[in-house]
């Protein structure tokens, strides 16, 4: 989408055209994107955070049976 406004370094605008480039785009458009974008960024946020827990859960795991852990 950023490509009709010019060109940007890893498709990343510099801080003084990101007001010219909202401007530019339809509320509509700007609303649906914005969307969108918080939609996927829940996701990957979501991913994350059950890969840390995985990872964590399987450490614990470990270190129980390594240390018998839970025997009394």
């Amino acid at each position: 989408m950023l490509k009709k406004y010019g060109y940007f370094h890893y498709e990343i605008p510099v801080h003084d055209t990101i007001a010219r480039i909202i401007s530019a785009i339809e509320p509509s458009h700007f609303q649906n994107y914005f969307i969108n974008w918080m939609k996927e960024a829940d996701e990957l946020l979501a991913k994350s955070v059950r890969r840390h827990w995985s990872v964590e859960n399987e450490l614990h795991w470990v270190l129980d049976v390594s240390f018998r852990g839970g025997d009394n």
